[in-house]
Protein backbone atom coordinates (compact mmCIF):
# COMPACT_ATOMS: atom_id res chain seq x y z
CA UNK A 1 0.00 0.00 0.00
CA UNK A 2 2.86 2.38 0.82
CA UNK A 3 4.30 1.99 -2.69
CA UNK A 4 0.92 2.56 -4.37
CA UNK A 5 0.32 5.66 -2.25
CA UNK A 6 3.71 7.13 -3.16
CA UNK A 7 3.10 6.45 -6.86
CA UNK A 8 -0.33 8.13 -6.79
CA UNK A 9 1.03 11.18 -4.96
CA UNK A 10 3.88 11.46 -7.43
CA UNK A 11 1.53 11.39 -10.43
CA UNK A 12 -0.75 14.01 -8.88
CA UNK A 13 2.19 16.27 -8.13
CA UNK A 14 3.52 16.02 -11.67
CA UNK A 15 0.09 16.72 -13.15
CA UNK A 16 -0.43 19.79 -10.99
CA UNK A 17 3.00 21.19 -11.81
CA UNK A 18 2.48 20.59 -15.50
CA UNK A 19 -0.59 22.81 -15.44
CA UNK A 20 1.30 25.65 -13.78
CA UNK A 21 2.74 28.49 -15.81
CA UNK A 22 -0.44 29.53 -17.61
CA UNK A 23 0.24 33.18 -18.39
CA UNK A 24 -3.40 34.27 -18.77
CA UNK A 25 -4.73 36.85 -16.29
CA UNK A 26 -5.54 34.60 -13.31
CA UNK A 27 -8.47 34.77 -10.94
CA UNK A 28 -6.10 34.17 -8.04
CA UNK A 29 -2.44 33.54 -7.40
CA UNK A 30 -0.07 32.58 -4.54
CA UNK A 31 -2.87 31.99 -2.05
CA UNK A 32 -1.69 28.75 -0.34
CA UNK A 33 1.56 30.30 0.89
CA UNK A 34 -0.21 33.54 1.79
CA UNK A 35 -3.07 31.93 3.70
CA UNK A 36 -1.09 29.25 5.53
CA UNK A 37 -0.43 31.22 8.77
CA UNK A 38 -4.10 32.24 9.08
CA UNK A 39 -5.33 28.70 8.54
CA UNK A 40 -2.74 27.20 10.86
CA UNK A 41 -4.31 29.34 13.59
CA UNK A 42 -7.90 28.62 12.62
CA UNK A 43 -7.47 24.87 12.16
CA UNK A 44 -5.70 24.52 15.51
CA UNK A 45 -8.55 26.29 17.38
CA UNK A 46 -6.46 29.42 17.80
CA UNK A 47 -7.37 33.00 16.87
CA UNK A 48 -7.05 34.14 13.27
CA UNK A 49 -6.95 37.92 12.72
CA UNK A 50 -7.52 39.67 9.38
CA UNK A 51 -7.27 43.44 8.86
CA UNK A 52 -9.20 45.07 6.00
CA UNK A 53 -7.59 48.17 4.47
CA UNK A 54 -9.81 49.46 1.72
CA UNK A 55 -12.49 51.84 0.53
CA UNK A 56 -16.25 51.68 1.04
CA UNK A 57 -16.37 48.28 -0.67
CA UNK A 58 -14.85 46.83 2.51
CA UNK A 59 -17.09 48.58 5.07
CA UNK A 60 -20.43 49.72 3.60
CA UNK A 61 -23.62 47.79 4.43
CA UNK A 62 -24.19 44.56 2.49
CA UNK A 63 -20.69 44.40 1.08
CA UNK A 64 -18.88 41.09 0.68
CA UNK A 65 -16.72 41.39 3.80
CA UNK A 66 -19.70 40.81 6.11
CA UNK A 67 -20.90 37.66 4.33
CA UNK A 68 -17.31 36.42 4.37
CA UNK A 69 -17.01 37.21 8.09
CA UNK A 70 -20.23 35.35 8.94
CA UNK A 71 -19.08 32.24 7.07
CA UNK A 72 -15.72 32.30 8.84
CA UNK A 73 -17.45 32.63 12.21
CA UNK A 74 -19.81 29.76 11.41
CA UNK A 75 -16.96 27.39 10.53
CA UNK A 76 -14.13 28.43 12.86
CA UNK A 77 -15.77 30.24 15.77
CA UNK A 78 -16.44 33.81 16.83
CA UNK A 79 -13.28 35.25 18.39
CA UNK A 80 -14.61 38.80 18.37
CA UNK A 81 -16.07 41.68 16.38
CA UNK A 82 -12.69 43.28 15.93
CA UNK A 83 -11.54 46.85 15.40
CA UNK A 84 -14.33 49.37 14.67
CA UNK A 85 -13.89 53.10 14.19
CA UNK A 86 -16.18 55.34 16.23
CA UNK A 87 -16.65 58.04 13.59
CA UNK A 88 -19.79 58.58 11.56
CA UNK A 89 -20.84 57.18 8.19
CA UNK A 90 -19.76 54.15 6.10
CA UNK A 91 -19.34 51.98 9.16
CA UNK A 92 -22.06 49.43 8.52
CA UNK A 93 -22.53 45.71 8.79
CA UNK A 94 -22.09 45.43 12.53
CA UNK A 95 -23.51 42.44 14.35
CA UNK A 96 -27.01 43.07 15.65
CA UNK A 97 -26.88 44.71 19.05
CA UNK A 98 -23.66 46.65 18.53
CA UNK A 99 -24.02 50.38 18.11
CA UNK A 100 -23.90 53.89 19.42
CA UNK A 101 -26.40 54.63 22.21
CA UNK A 102 -25.54 58.28 22.86
CA UNK A 103 -22.70 60.75 22.28
CA UNK A 104 -23.29 63.88 24.38
CA UNK A 105 -20.97 66.85 23.91
CA UNK A 106 -18.95 65.13 21.21
CA UNK A 107 -18.20 65.43 17.50
CA UNK A 108 -17.85 62.35 15.29
CA UNK A 109 -15.72 62.56 12.17
CA UNK A 110 -16.96 61.23 8.85
CA UNK A 111 -15.61 57.88 7.69
CA UNK A 112 -15.89 58.84 4.03
CA UNK A 113 -13.99 61.24 1.81
CA UNK A 114 -10.68 62.94 2.56
CA UNK A 115 -9.82 62.56 6.24
CA UNK A 116 -9.98 65.61 8.50
CA UNK A 117 -6.47 66.93 9.07
CA UNK A 118 -4.46 67.42 11.15
CA UNK A 119 -6.00 65.10 13.75
CA UNK A 120 -7.28 62.56 11.24
CA UNK A 121 -3.66 61.66 10.55
CA UNK A 122 -3.42 60.05 13.97
CA UNK A 123 -5.79 57.17 13.30
CA UNK A 124 -5.23 54.42 10.76
CA UNK A 125 -8.29 55.33 8.68
CA UNK A 126 -9.06 58.90 9.76
CA UNK A 127 -12.04 57.76 11.83
CA UNK A 128 -12.50 59.25 15.32
CA UNK A 129 -14.76 60.99 17.80
CA UNK A 130 -13.75 63.98 19.92
CA UNK A 131 -15.25 64.31 23.42
CA UNK A 132 -15.35 67.76 25.03
CA UNK A 133 -15.55 68.52 28.74
CA UNK A 134 -17.66 68.79 30.65
CA UNK A 135 -19.65 65.57 30.24
CA UNK A 136 -18.40 64.55 26.79
CA UNK A 137 -19.05 60.84 26.33
CA UNK A 138 -19.60 57.90 24.04
CA UNK A 139 -22.03 55.17 25.08
CA UNK A 140 -21.78 52.01 22.98
CA UNK A 141 -23.39 48.62 23.14
CA UNK A 142 -20.61 46.13 22.48
CA UNK A 143 -19.80 42.44 22.63
CA UNK A 144 -16.85 41.34 24.72
CA UNK A 145 -15.88 40.50 27.23
CA UNK A 146 -12.45 41.87 26.27
CA UNK A 147 -12.52 45.45 25.02
CA UNK A 148 -9.64 47.63 23.83
CA UNK A 149 -10.25 51.36 23.37
CA UNK A 150 -7.81 53.02 20.96
CA UNK A 151 -7.28 56.73 21.65
CA UNK A 152 -5.10 59.60 20.41
CA UNK A 153 -2.63 61.35 22.68
CA UNK A 154 -2.00 65.06 22.17
CA UNK A 155 -0.48 67.99 24.07
CA UNK A 156 -3.19 69.38 26.34
CA UNK A 157 -5.37 66.29 25.84
CA UNK A 158 -7.94 65.56 28.50
CA UNK A 159 -8.58 62.66 30.87
CA UNK A 160 -11.26 60.06 30.35
CA UNK A 161 -12.61 56.99 32.11
CA UNK A 162 -13.68 53.75 30.46
CA UNK A 163 -16.57 52.18 32.35
CA UNK A 164 -17.36 48.61 31.23
CA UNK A 165 -20.70 47.23 32.37
CA UNK A 166 -20.05 45.16 35.47
CA UNK A 167 -16.28 45.51 35.12
CA UNK A 168 -13.53 47.62 36.61
CA UNK A 169 -13.23 51.22 35.37
CA UNK A 170 -9.91 52.53 34.05
CA UNK A 171 -8.77 56.17 33.92
CA UNK A 172 -6.58 57.50 31.10
CA UNK A 173 -4.69 60.78 30.65
CA UNK A 174 -4.19 61.71 26.97
CA UNK A 175 -1.91 64.71 27.62
CA UNK A 176 1.24 63.62 25.79
CA UNK A 177 3.00 63.95 22.46
CA UNK A 178 0.87 63.28 19.39
CA UNK A 179 0.45 59.55 18.95
CA UNK A 180 -1.82 56.58 19.53
CA UNK A 181 -2.50 54.53 22.64
CA UNK A 182 -4.92 51.93 23.91
CA UNK A 183 -6.47 50.77 27.16
CA UNK A 184 -7.97 47.35 27.95
CA UNK A 185 -11.07 46.64 30.03
CA UNK A 186 -13.27 43.62 30.67
CA UNK A 187 -17.06 43.43 30.63
CA UNK A 188 -18.99 40.92 32.72
CA UNK A 189 -20.80 38.10 31.02
CA UNK A 190 -20.31 36.36 27.72
CA UNK A 191 -23.27 35.52 25.55
CA UNK A 192 -25.79 36.77 23.06
CA UNK A 193 -26.61 40.04 24.80
CA UNK A 194 -24.34 43.05 24.26
CA UNK A 195 -23.07 45.08 27.19
CA UNK A 196 -22.85 48.84 27.69
CA UNK A 197 -19.44 50.50 27.40
CA UNK A 198 -19.17 54.10 28.58
CA UNK A 199 -16.26 56.37 27.66
CA UNK A 200 -16.58 59.65 29.57
CA UNK A 201 -14.44 62.74 30.12
CA UNK A 202 -13.40 63.09 33.76
CA UNK A 203 -14.66 65.78 36.09
CA UNK A 204 -12.24 68.71 36.12
CA UNK A 205 -10.54 67.70 32.87
CA UNK A 206 -10.05 70.64 30.51
CA UNK A 207 -8.67 69.32 27.22
CA UNK A 208 -10.51 67.34 24.54
CA UNK A 209 -10.37 63.55 24.33
CA UNK A 210 -10.02 61.88 20.94
CA UNK A 211 -11.21 58.25 20.63
CA UNK A 212 -10.25 56.34 17.48
CA UNK A 213 -11.93 52.96 17.81
CA UNK A 214 -13.31 50.15 19.94
CA UNK A 215 -11.87 46.66 19.51
CA UNK A 216 -13.96 43.69 20.66
CA UNK A 217 -12.73 40.16 21.43
CA UNK A 218 -14.50 37.14 22.91
CA UNK A 219 -11.44 35.44 24.41
CA UNK A 220 -12.32 32.28 22.47
CA UNK A 221 -10.70 30.65 19.49
CA UNK A 222 -11.94 31.55 16.03
CA UNK A 223 -11.98 34.36 13.50
CA UNK A 224 -11.66 38.14 14.03
CA UNK A 225 -12.07 40.72 11.25
CA UNK A 226 -10.79 44.27 11.80
CA UNK A 227 -12.32 47.11 9.78
CA UNK A 228 -9.73 49.77 8.93
CA UNK A 229 -11.39 50.99 5.73
CA UNK A 230 -12.50 54.44 4.63
CA UNK A 231 -15.17 55.25 2.08
CA UNK A 232 -14.47 57.09 -1.14
CA UNK A 233 -10.67 57.16 -0.96
CA UNK A 234 -7.66 55.41 -2.44
CA UNK A 235 -4.06 54.96 -1.28
CA UNK A 236 -3.51 58.74 -1.37
CA UNK A 237 -5.65 59.22 1.74
CA UNK A 238 -4.15 56.31 3.66
CA UNK A 239 -0.72 57.83 3.12
CA UNK A 240 -1.97 60.91 4.98
CA UNK A 241 -1.98 58.83 8.15
CA UNK A 242 1.01 59.36 10.39
CA UNK A 243 3.36 56.52 9.47
CA UNK A 244 4.22 55.59 13.06
CA UNK A 245 0.53 55.56 14.03
CA UNK A 246 -0.37 53.45 10.99
CA UNK A 247 2.28 50.87 11.85
CA UNK A 248 1.54 50.97 15.59
CA UNK A 249 -2.17 50.23 15.16
CA UNK A 250 -1.47 47.38 12.75
CA UNK A 251 1.10 45.99 15.15
CA UNK A 252 -1.34 46.06 18.07
CA UNK A 253 -3.90 44.10 16.02
CA UNK A 254 -1.19 41.52 15.18
CA UNK A 255 -2.95 39.98 12.16
CA UNK A 256 -1.97 36.87 10.27
CA UNK A 257 -3.36 38.48 7.13
CA UNK A 258 -3.97 41.99 5.75
CA UNK A 259 -6.47 42.28 2.89
CA UNK A 260 -6.03 45.37 0.69
CA UNK A 261 -8.63 46.75 -1.74
CA UNK A 262 -7.88 50.30 -2.95
CA UNK A 263 -8.05 52.02 -6.33
CA UNK A 264 -7.17 55.44 -7.74
CA UNK A 265 -10.70 56.42 -8.88
CA UNK A 266 -11.32 58.45 -5.73
CA UNK A 267 -8.66 60.98 -4.76
CA UNK A 268 -5.84 59.76 -6.98
CA UNK A 269 -4.53 59.23 -10.51
CA UNK A 270 -3.46 56.10 -12.41
CA UNK A 271 0.07 57.49 -12.76
CA UNK A 272 0.51 57.77 -8.98
CA UNK A 273 -1.33 54.56 -8.12
CA UNK A 274 1.64 52.20 -8.42
CA UNK A 275 4.12 54.23 -6.33
CA UNK A 276 1.45 54.94 -3.72
CA UNK A 277 0.49 51.27 -3.49
CA UNK A 278 4.16 50.37 -3.08
CA UNK A 279 4.39 52.87 -0.23
CA UNK A 280 1.25 51.48 1.44
CA UNK A 281 2.67 47.97 1.18
CA UNK A 282 6.00 49.17 2.59
CA UNK A 283 4.15 50.48 5.65
CA UNK A 284 2.12 47.31 6.12
CA UNK A 285 5.18 45.10 5.79
CA UNK A 286 7.11 47.27 8.29
CA UNK A 287 4.22 47.42 10.77
CA UNK A 288 3.44 43.68 10.75
CA UNK A 289 6.47 41.95 9.22
CA UNK A 290 5.14 38.47 10.03
CA UNK A 291 1.74 39.06 8.42
CA UNK A 292 0.81 38.00 4.90
CA UNK A 293 -0.95 40.30 2.42
CA UNK A 294 -3.63 39.63 -0.20
CA UNK A 295 -4.40 42.22 -2.87
CA UNK A 296 -8.05 42.03 -3.97
CA UNK A 297 -9.27 43.87 -7.07
CA UNK A 298 -12.64 45.56 -7.26
CA UNK A 299 -15.58 44.12 -9.16
CA UNK A 300 -16.02 45.66 -12.65
CA UNK A 301 -18.27 48.60 -11.80
CA UNK A 302 -16.10 50.83 -14.03
CA UNK A 303 -14.28 49.61 -17.15
CA UNK A 304 -11.05 51.50 -16.42
CA UNK A 305 -10.51 49.41 -13.31
CA UNK A 306 -8.98 46.72 -15.55
CA UNK A 307 -5.73 48.63 -15.00
CA UNK A 308 -5.99 47.80 -11.31
CA UNK A 309 -5.89 44.08 -12.14
CA UNK A 310 -2.52 44.36 -13.89
CA UNK A 311 -1.10 46.63 -11.18
CA UNK A 312 -2.18 44.31 -8.35
CA UNK A 313 -0.98 41.22 -10.16
CA UNK A 314 2.44 42.77 -10.82
CA UNK A 315 2.71 43.97 -7.22
CA UNK A 316 1.73 40.56 -5.86
CA UNK A 317 4.30 38.79 -8.02
CA UNK A 318 7.09 41.27 -7.32
CA UNK A 319 6.53 41.41 -3.57
CA UNK A 320 5.41 37.82 -2.95
CA UNK A 321 1.83 38.56 -1.90
CA UNK A 322 -1.46 36.84 -2.64
CA UNK A 323 -3.77 38.03 -5.42
CA UNK A 324 -7.55 37.74 -5.93
CA UNK A 325 -9.22 39.02 -9.10
CA UNK A 326 -12.89 40.00 -8.63
CA UNK A 327 -12.84 42.13 -11.78
CA UNK A 328 -12.80 39.24 -14.26
CA UNK A 329 -15.61 37.28 -12.61
CA UNK A 330 -18.11 39.31 -14.67
CA UNK A 331 -18.08 41.12 -18.02
CA UNK A 332 -18.98 44.45 -16.46
CA UNK A 333 -21.51 46.52 -14.54
CA UNK A 334 -24.40 45.67 -16.85
CA UNK A 335 -24.10 41.92 -16.24
CA UNK A 336 -23.82 42.38 -12.49
CA UNK A 337 -26.74 44.79 -12.39
CA UNK A 338 -28.92 42.41 -14.41
CA UNK A 339 -28.21 39.71 -11.83
CA UNK A 340 -29.32 42.02 -9.03
CA UNK A 341 -25.81 42.27 -7.59
CA UNK A 342 -25.52 46.09 -7.64
CA UNK A 343 -27.15 48.47 -5.15
CA UNK A 344 -26.03 51.55 -7.10
CA UNK A 345 -23.37 52.36 -9.67
CA UNK A 346 -20.56 51.32 -7.28
CA UNK A 347 -21.71 49.29 -4.30
CA UNK A 348 -22.95 45.74 -4.02
CA UNK A 349 -26.52 44.82 -3.18
CA UNK A 350 -27.21 42.30 -0.43
CA UNK A 351 -27.26 39.56 -3.09
CA UNK A 352 -24.02 40.84 -4.59
CA UNK A 353 -22.33 41.00 -1.22
CA UNK A 354 -23.45 37.45 -0.51
CA UNK A 355 -22.10 36.20 -3.84
CA UNK A 356 -18.64 37.74 -3.44
CA UNK A 357 -18.49 36.85 0.25
CA UNK A 358 -19.25 33.19 -0.48
CA UNK A 359 -16.84 33.20 -3.41
CA UNK A 360 -13.98 34.55 -1.29
CA UNK A 361 -14.76 32.22 1.61
CA UNK A 362 -14.80 29.12 -0.61
CA UNK A 363 -11.61 30.21 -2.37
CA UNK A 364 -9.76 31.00 0.87
CA UNK A 365 -11.01 27.87 2.58
CA UNK A 366 -9.94 25.62 -0.28
CA UNK A 367 -6.51 27.21 -0.65
CA UNK A 368 -5.80 27.83 3.03
CA UNK A 369 -6.87 24.41 4.30
CA UNK A 370 -4.99 22.69 1.48
CA UNK A 371 -1.85 24.62 2.40
CA UNK A 372 -1.97 23.32 5.97
CA UNK A 373 -2.97 19.74 5.13
CA UNK A 374 -0.39 19.30 2.37
CA UNK A 375 2.47 20.58 4.54
CA UNK A 376 2.80 17.28 6.39
CA UNK A 377 6.52 17.89 7.04
CA UNK A 378 5.73 21.29 8.65
CA UNK A 379 8.49 23.10 6.76
CA UNK A 380 6.27 25.67 5.03
CA UNK A 381 6.86 24.15 1.58
CA UNK A 382 5.23 21.45 -0.52
CA UNK A 383 7.42 18.74 -1.98
CA UNK A 384 8.19 15.04 -1.76
CA UNK A 385 9.16 15.36 1.91
CA UNK A 386 5.48 16.05 2.64
CA UNK A 387 4.51 12.84 0.83
CA UNK A 388 6.96 10.83 2.91
CA UNK A 389 5.85 12.58 6.11
CA UNK A 390 2.18 11.87 5.42
CA UNK A 391 2.85 8.19 4.70
CA UNK A 392 4.64 7.94 8.04
CA UNK A 393 1.81 9.69 9.89
CA UNK A 394 -0.80 7.53 8.18
CA UNK A 395 1.01 4.31 9.01
CA UNK A 396 1.27 5.36 12.66
CA UNK A 397 -2.44 6.27 12.82
CA UNK A 398 -1.43 9.77 13.87
CA UNK A 399 -4.28 12.27 14.41
CA UNK A 400 -2.71 14.62 11.85
CA UNK A 401 -3.25 11.97 9.17
CA UNK A 402 -6.93 11.53 10.08
CA UNK A 403 -8.23 14.07 7.56
CA UNK A 404 -11.70 12.89 6.56
CA UNK A 405 -14.74 11.14 8.04
CA UNK A 406 -15.20 8.66 9.50
CA UNK A 407 -12.78 10.07 12.05
CA UNK A 408 -10.63 7.85 14.24
CA UNK A 409 -10.49 5.53 11.26
CA UNK A 410 -7.46 5.76 8.96
CA UNK A 411 -8.59 4.72 5.51
CA UNK A 412 -8.59 5.66 1.83
CA UNK A 413 -10.78 8.74 2.51
CA UNK A 414 -7.90 10.30 4.44
CA UNK A 415 -5.47 9.54 1.62
CA UNK A 416 -7.80 11.15 -0.93
CA UNK A 417 -8.11 14.26 1.23
CA UNK A 418 -4.33 14.59 1.32
CA UNK A 419 -4.11 13.99 -2.42
CA UNK A 420 -6.65 16.70 -3.12
CA UNK A 421 -4.85 19.19 -0.86
CA UNK A 422 -1.49 18.41 -2.44
CA UNK A 423 -3.03 18.92 -5.87
CA UNK A 424 -4.31 22.38 -4.89
CA UNK A 425 -0.96 23.67 -3.63
CA UNK A 426 1.01 22.08 -6.47
CA UNK A 427 -1.18 23.65 -9.18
Amino acid sequence: MRGRLLAMLGLLSLGALAQAGDDARPLHENLPQTLMPLYHSLMSSGVGDVVLIGDSLTIVDHTYTYAFNDLMWAKYGLAGDGYRGVGDGFNGGMREGIGLVAAPNSVRSSNAGARQLPMGAYTINGNFSTLYPPNGALYYNVYGPHIRVHYVTQPGGGRFTVVPEGGESVSVDTDADLGIGHVDVTLTGVGEAPRLLRIVTEFGSVGPVMIASIEMRSGLGGYVQHYAGRGGVGPTDFLRADEDVFKSVLGSLDPELVLVMLDWVNGGQPASFLPEMNEILDRIEAGVPDAKIVLVTHHPFRPQLYQEVFTYLDLARERGHGFVNFFDLFDGFEEMDALGYMADDVHLSEEGGQFFGEYLFNLFDQQGRAAVIADASLDGEWDFTDVAAYVTLFAAHDKDADLAPPYNVWDFNDVVEFLLAFGVVAD
